[in-house]
């Protein structure tokens, strides 16, 4: 790339800030947005290159804000594009904004506001992907190897078990499961990495703690808890210090051990240190009001001392704390990162974005009423104002129902009457503050045929067609699998019943004799603590396969007959028990049928089981080999999801997105986005707000605040030194439940500015099984009083249940047994192939339908008429547009194939990566990194990544290129991106490389990680063409070139394509 330094890449002299109107440089930045920016907006965007914190209210426009400043920083010359460093929480908000930044970038150099010459390429990622960077470029200055592998899902809990069950520190006297401990060491070992604490400082906490407790004469009841979570917690220490030392042998990290490490080597090097500030003369930090204090003290660290870094966040949508994230940093930002004015330091400025374009006034009014306790908490935080928009005053409703099943059904009706107001399901959203809310709701919606998309809550083992195939897979691991057997045997494809089942239950113990307990007492409790040798216990697998051979004279001749079936099929399967397990699974989905199944059904319903098993292949497929290097086995699976299950760590599934549903997601997942139309339902006593979370002195996972950086005052000094008592510790308690309503008060305020013209607020009396009445909590009565003042509209409030009432919920219930999941289905198929047989028999008199099933009967005929239309028109040859923008390989493709290229545009599918493909996206990577140029994200974010750390190939394509002449050139830009007009239509692109040699000729060079087959000269001559337009080097003094990196070859075409040429692709002869 050429070289770029500030202020070079504008097209005319740029005098100071002062020198130009400011009114000429704010049009210029709106006319990149396509609208005004307010008062508030541009103070923000033209802010001086210095510290500076911006308190960015819901629904304000923070991410234009960011881009718009990043666009006019470069536009005045005070940074290059490449000197702008972004980090944020999501790959998802990193790409909003780069792709903002770019936009605004491009249409700048359009404009002519920037030299054509300068790549427009900011650096932004995530806050682990920068801390992954620095280990992967730095990490041997701690002994971190750049190959260390990033434990995935149950990996970092599988370790952490053989830690725990190989410590010699004592545990056994400590009355807790091996599980509870892991999963507490697992905890403690996240929070003490958030806060940059050393495990030993804890521990010695903790002993001095038990010193401290132990020399007090008499202890009250809560000193003795306190004791026992001291000693417990110094137990845990011991085990985070064993763990880590585990990963460091083995080599690998957690994502918490990636900012400790990161945080270490920018300590400890100062020339990482000057690298990062001159490489990046402004930062901006996205949502910083979630990061947590070791993420605080790497950017500290790394960007402190006067550099110009803006923090954007809000204290008041901080809804992350319970993870590790503190609301302190925004507060303090001033004086964590303050300003030099003359030589001394001074607190950064804050400014305020609070004019919100989201919601309607009605709607903000309340939101701001919610918000008013948070406000007296932070400094800079205003109320949102309605800016002009076009979406009306908003509508505010709430309800009280009786019982959580009326609430459910309310929001349904709500639902429903939306859509009748507005014409479609999307733009409809439930946002809750509990999963289980969200479940409930969805199975009433799609109950009444009301499409849902239910992000991120459904367990994805918990999928009938997953949990059937892992049945399987237990059985054919462990023949004493029961459990799994009898889910395979009352379940929907073998469907035994209760007599069928006892009597394969009494073949299976037949020849075992009476299980005969020890009468002595300790014999017994021996017993119960080795436990049971596998082969003495019962195997229905076995009882299968007998029953299949004729034995148990009292099994119905139709069990016996589905029972042969299951035992061939378990018998065929058992013999590729070894396969890796996802060739395995898929094996399992031949041989059983149910890879048929799945596609049966209504669409939608049938792509969710698709894409649930394709979800379950993967999982099984990205199975690592475990820690140590052993072989991925059938087992060692099945035990990473049953740790997954155990440590609450087993993954989740989204629906589809599906074009018109309506969106459910937790309050938390909601973060960030918008709807028109909002219900928050569950907002009960106990449940929204809940409780608070686990409070140290008698929880051992969690720090003391005697430890932390961020303590609020009214907590840092229990206990004082006369020991805990009684009354010290309920008013340490209240003011834990004040600082954990503030929590929930936020996540409240994020809810309620999601909505643009509806928000809809409910909870219940009576939940599904509880004894005591919940009722309205806080939030509610808040809505509520609101709407009672004019603010909205109360659609029902039901009365207390009173005294002595009892939940109706709870009246006894009776189901069918075995239990058929799939029976309304079944019975509608079954009564439809009857009224079919009598038809064809001649047996079914013609009914005269009424009116209006007659006009359901026409709508059928009408819906066949256009299947058949669109059936025919699918068969006639059909043009396609072009889109405006395509990729160069889009125009490669275009030329090859342009049939083949109309059908993908006609019916675009999703191409899963191949190895190969993500072994060439990693060498560019890794070529990248050997010139030392900033990558946006970190090879670890890719899909499949885990697989590429053992790929020998790759490291062997690497050694190839150190041993190529382009090793060891200067290129004059790397991964250079480039937009060309060609025939009306924008190609976009990036060039891999582009090197210089003395006698003023330029190459362009393409690395392949394949062989010679399918290299495409037209690819090299868009990019021969982009070179020369946004240079302005004659196109004859511009060669290009393949580089084959495994076998060294270089492919030079002889001839290459001009401008004409690729016109002529997209216009034609």
């Amino acid at each position: 790339m050429p070289s770029v330094r500030l202020r070079s890449h504008m097209s005319g002299p740029i005098p100071g800030r002062g020198g130009r109107a400011v009114n000429e440089s704010r049009d210029r930045i709106e006319q990149l947005l396509g609208h005004p920016l307010s008062d508030e907006q541009w103070t923000a965007v033209s802010a001086p290159l210095e510290p500076a914190a911006i308190v960015a209210g819901a629904g304000s426009g923070k991410t234009t804000v960011m881009a718009a400043r990043i666009a006019w920083l470069v536009i005045e010359g005070h940074v290059p594009p490449d000197g702008v460093l972004g980090l944020t929480f999501t790959t998802k908000a990193a790409a909003e904004l780069l792709s903002r930044s770019r936009r605004f970038l491009l249409a700048a150099q359009q404009r002519g506001w920037i030299d054509p010459e300068v790549m427009l390429e900011p650096a932004v990622s995530t806050y682990h992907a920068f801390a992954a960077r620095l280990l992967v470029d730095h990490g041997v200055l701690v002994g971190i190897e750049p190959g260390a592998e990033v434990l995935a899902h149950g990996a970092r809990e599988a370790l952490a078990a053989q830690v725990v069950r190989g410590t010699v520190i004592p545990l056994a006297d400590r009355g807790r499961a091996m599980s509870s401990v892991i999963t507490a060491m697992l905890r403690l070992d996240d929070a003490l990495a958030e806060l940059d604490l050393d495990p030993s400082l804890a521990l010695d906490d903790a002993c001095a703690l038990i010193d401290r407790l132990d020399a007090l004469p008499k202890r009250q009841k809560i000193g003795d808890q306190m004791l026992e979570a001291a000693r417990m917690r110094a137990a845990l220490c011991g085990l985070v210090q064993e763990f880590r030392e585990a990963k460091r042998s083995h080599q690998v990290l957690d994502f918490a051990d990636q900012v400790r490490w990161a945080l270490a080597i920018v300590r400890l090097s100062s020339d990482v240190r000057g690298d990062l500030r001159e490489r990046y003369p402004c930062v901006l930090l996205d949502e910083y009001q979630d990061t947590s204090v070791a993420q605080r003290l790497l950017l500290q660290a790394a960007f402190g001392d006067g550099h110009p870094v803006t923090a954007v966040g809000d204290p008041c949508q901080a809804i992350y704390e319970w993870r590790g994230a503190t609301v302190d940093n925004i507060d303090r930002f001033p004086v964590h990162f303050p300003r030099r004015v003359d030589g001394r330091e001074m607190p950064a400025p804050r400014y305020s974005l609070a004019d919100n374009r989201r919601s309607g006034p009605f709607i903000l009014d309340l939101a701001n009423h919610v918000a008013a306790p948070l406000r007296a908490l932070h400094a800079g935080v205003e109320p949102l104002a309605a800016a002009a928009t076009d979406r009306g005053r908003g509508r505010v409703r709430c309800a009280l129902l009786p019982t959580v099943a009326d609430e459910t059904a309310w929001v349904a009706d709500e639902i429903e009457r939306l859509h009748d107001e507005h014409g479609a399901w999307r733009g409809i959203a439930v946002l809750a503050r509990r999963a289980e809310t969200l479940l409930d709701i969805d199975g009433v919606l799609r109950a009444r045929g009301i499409p849902t998309h239910l992000v991120g809550v459904a367990g994805l083992l918990d999928v009938p067609v997953v949990a059937e195939v892992r049945a399987i897979l237990e059985v054919l691991d462990d023949p004493t699998a029961n459990a799994s057997c009898l889910r395979l045997l009352e379940g929907p494809r073998w469907r035994l019943g209760p007599r069928d089942l006892a009597a394969l239950g009494r073949l299976a113990t037949a020849d075992r004799g009476p299980s005969r307990e020890p009468d002595d007492v300790d014999a017994r409790l021996r017993a119960a603590i080795l436990g049971t040798d596998p082969a003495d216990l019962a195997s229905l697998v076995e009882a299968i396969d007998r029953a299949a051979a004729g034995e148990g004279p009292d099994i119905s001749p139709e069990a016996r007959e589905r029972l042969v079936a299951l035992s061939a099929e378990l018998a065929a399967l058992r013999r590729h028990r070894d396969d890796p397990p996802a060739e395995l699974i898929s094996r399992v989905l031949r041989v059983t049928g149910l890879g048929v199944e799945l596609a049966l059904g209504p669409a939608d319903e049938a792509a969710d089981r698709a894409r649930a098993m394709g979800a379950f292949r993967d999982l099984a497929a990205q199975f690592p080999v475990s820690v140590g290097g052993a072989r991925s086995t059938l087992s060692g699976f099945l035990a990473r999801l049953r740790d997954a299950e155990v440590f609450d760590s087993a993954p989740t599934l989204d629906d589809l997105p599906r074009g018109d549903a309506v969106v459910l997601m937790t309050i938390h997942k909601a973060k960030g986005l918008e709807f028109p139309h909002v219900l928050v339902p569950g907002c009960c006593d106990t449940v929204f707000p809940g409780g608070g979370r686990d409070r140290w002195p008698t929880n051992p996972h969690v720090v003391p605040w005697s430890l932390r950086d961020d303590a609020p005052p009214g907590l840092r000094d229990f206990p004082d030194p006369t020991g805990p008592t009684a009354t010290t510790h309920k008013r340490f308690v209240e003011a834990s439940t004040v600082m954990a309503l503030a929590e929930e008060r936020r996540l409240a305020y994020v809810a309620f500015t999601r909505a643009e013209r509806t928000l809809a607020v409910s909870g219940h009396w009576w939940g599904p099984s509880q004894t005591t009445v919940r009722g309205p909590g806080e939030f509610l009565d808040e809505v509520h009083d609101w709407c009672t003042g004019g603010g909205g509209e109360v659609v029902e409030w039901a009365a207390s249940p009173g005294d002595g009432a009892v939940n109706p919920l709870l009246a006894q219930r009776s189901a069918p047994w075995p239990h058929d999941p799939d029976a309304a289905a079944r019975s509608a198929r079954l009564r439809a192939a009857e009224l079919v047989q009598q038809a064809r028999a001649g047996d079914l008199d013609p009914v005269p339908l009424p009116d209006d099933e007659q006009a359901v009967v026409q709508s059928w005929d009408d819906v066949t008429e256009r299947l058949v239309a669109e059936a025919r028109a699918m068969r006639r040859p059909r043009e396609v547009a072009l889109p405006f923008a395509l990729s160069a390989s889009d125009l490669v493709r275009l030329h090859d194939d342009p049939a083949a290229y109309a059908l993908d545009l006609a019916r675009p599918m999703p191409r899963r990566p191949s190895r190969a493909a993500r072994r060439g996206t990693a060498l560019h990577e890794w070529i990248e990194g050997q010139y030392a140029v900033q990558t946006l994200f970190d090879l670890d974010e890719l899909e499949g990544a885990d697989d590429l750390a053992a790929d020998l190939e790759l490291e062997r394509l690497r050694e190839a290129f150190l041993r190529s002449p382009y090793a060891q050139r200067a290129p004059l830009a790397i991964e250079a991106p480039f937009a060309i007009m060609l025939g009306g239509r924008l190609i976009r692109g990036r060039i891999d490389a582009v090197f210089g040699d003395p006698h003023g000729r330029i190459e362009i060079v393409d690395w392949k990680s394949g062989g010679p087959g399918g290299l495409r000269d037209l690819q090299l001559g868009i990019y021969r063409v982009a070179w020369s337009e946004a240079t302005g080097t004659p196109l004859d003094r511009i060669d290009a070139s393949f580089v084959l990196v495994g076998s060294g070859d270089v492919v030079r075409p002889m001839q290459m394509p001009t401008r004409a040429d690729l016109e002529r692709i997209l216009t034609g002869p």
